[in-house]
């Protein structure tokens, strides 16, 4: 062991000193103080005669990553890791939002998603396949609300996403589902969930909600 102008030499059979090597290691040698040897750039040696172990480091502080010995390394361990996540983060959004401006939009029919979701596990595998954005449309009247806009037929709904301007076909799907026309009510709907999805690319819903439901759990 040794300092900067300052030697302390221990002779193996005194004392195992393996376990001391980690820093922070406390301990308490005796022993006498001697000058060096000419040759040696130490101001002073002390030649051990016993070591008293006061305090050794547990095996985790000796890596930094895992257990840093001051705040300084801790907060440089959590800067890296936010630069690597958000360098990560970066180049996967780059992508995604690069094939989203790049690719036009595919029209796909609800009875031609239906068929390829059958033969697949998740709505996100659509995307997958196409390897491009997908716009759905021509839903089912039943299965919509609605405020939802119908095809020329009206028999479909155009698109999932698309709200009907049309105040007769509003007003008339109201009085067929026995909805009361006061008091009035509008609003606006950005879908800010379905957006959370897509900008983190997580899987579930409730993975993006602050106070999911689930089975079981019902409470806001």
């Amino acid at each position: 062991m040794a300092a900067a102008q300052n030697m302390v030499v221990v002779d193996a059979s005194i004392a195992d000193l393996s376990q001391m090597v980690p820093t922070g290691t406390s301990v308490y040698v005796e022993g006498l103080l001697e000058n060096p040897p000419k040759v040696s750039k130490k101001k002073i040696e002390l030649q051990v005669e016993k070591v008293i172990d006061v305090g050794l480091v547990e095996p985790a502080k000796d890596l930094v990553h895992l257990q840093p010995g001051k705040n300084t390394i801790a907060a440089v361990a959590r800067i890296r890791s936010a630069l690597a996540y958000a360098t990560r983060t970066f180049f996967y959004c780059i992508d995604c939002l690069r094939m989203v401006a790049s690719a036009p939009f595919e029209p796909m029919t609800y009875t031609k998603e239906v068929e390829l979701l059958e033969e697949s596990e998740h709505e996100r595998c659509l995307t997958e396949v196409n390897q491009k954005p997908l716009i759905v449309y021509n839903y089912p009247q039943g299965i919509k609300a609605f405020y939802m806009r119908l095809t020329d037929d009206l028999r479909l709904w155009l698109l999932r996403i698309q709200r009907e301007e049309r105040f007769d076909l509003i007003k008339s799907r109201m009085e067929e589902m026995g909805l009361p026309f006061e008091p009035h009510e509008c609003g606006f709907g950005l879908g800010f969930d379905w957006m959370m999805i897509f900008a983190t690319g997580m899987d579930n819903i409730r993975d993006v909600l602050p106070f999911p439901r689930y089975h079981g759990i019902a409470d806001p």
